[in-house]
C-alpha cells in the first residue's frame, strides 16, 4: 500500500465506486486507479488494473472466512491476551519509561492520519509511546476553522499551542475510500447525502 506524506491536500488515492442510484451506497473497491490531487484538478498517474481479488482468482476464499473458525473465535479473550502480552513483554521491562509518560508527554511530531484500519501511523512510521501526538479521521482531512470546531482542529490546536510540536505530518495513503468518495461526489442534496459524503466534502473547500 503506497503512502503519501505531506502538508497539503496532495496524496495518492484509488478510484472507488461509491454511488448507486444517486446516493452513497457503499465503498466498494473496484480497481487501482490512482490520482494526485492538486488544488483544483485530478491527474491520472497509473493505468487501471483489475481488482486484486480477481487477480488472485480466489474471490470466495478471500471474502468468505471459515464460518466455524469465526463462530468459535473469542474476541474478548484475544484482546485480553494481547494486553497481557504487552504488559509482560513491553510495559514491565520498560516500566520507568511508562511511569515518566504518566507525568507528562512531550512529543515532537503530530500525525493527522486516515481512520483506515490498514494504515496505522505508529506501525508504519515506527513511533513509540510518547513520540507522536496522533489524530485520525476519514480521509485525514483538516477542516476549515470557520466551519466550527472538530476533533481534528481541537487536537491540532492542542498540539501546537500546548505540546509545542515541531513537525506536523498529514499521512495519506492509496486506496482511500474517503478520498474516492470525494472524487466521485456529484453534489447531491444534503438531505440525501450520507455522513461520509458530507464529511469528505470538506476537502473541496
Amino acid at each position: 500500500m503506497a503512502l503519501a506524506l505531506g502538508g497539503r491536500a496532495r496524496r495518492l488515492v484509488s478510484g472507488t465506486l461509491v454511488h448507486q442510484n444517486g446516493c452513497l451506497h457503499k465503498l466498494q473497491q473496484t480497481g487501482s486507479d490512482r490520482f494526485q490531487l492538486g488544488e483544483a484538478k485530478a491527474i491520472r498517474l497509473l493505468p487501471r488494473r483489475t481488482n486484486m481479488v480477481q487477480e488472485l482468482g480466489m474471490r470466495e476464499e478471500f471474502m468468505q472466512p471459515n464460518r466455524e473458525l469465526e463462530t468459535n473465535y473469542d474476541f474478548l479473550g484475544e484482546m485480553r491476551q494481547r494486553f497481557l502480552r504487552f504488559k509482560r513483554q513491553k510495559y514491565l521491562p520498560e516500566i520507568e519509561k511508562f511511569q515518566a509518560l504518566v507525568i507528562a508527554q512531550s512529543p515532537k511530531v503530530m500525525v493527522i492520519g486516515c481512520a483506515d484500519s490498514r494504515v496505522c501511523p505508529s506501525y508504519v512510521l515506527g513511533f513509540q509511546p510518547g513520540e507522536a501526538f496522533t489524530i485520525r479521521n476519514v480521509a485525514n482531512l483538516v477542516t476549515p476553522v470557520q466551519n466550527g470546531p472538530t476533533e481534528t482542529n481541537s487536537a491540532l490546536e492542542f498540539a501546537v499551542t500546548t505540546l509545542l510540536v515541531e513537525n506536523i505530518i498529514v499521512m495519506g495513503h492509496s486506496n482511500c475510500g474517503g478520498i474516492a468518495a470525494l472524487m466521485n461526489h456529484q453534489n447531491h442534496q444534503e438531505q440525501h447525502s450520507s455522513l461520509v459524503e458530507r464529511w469528505v466534502m470538506n476537502g473541496k473547500l
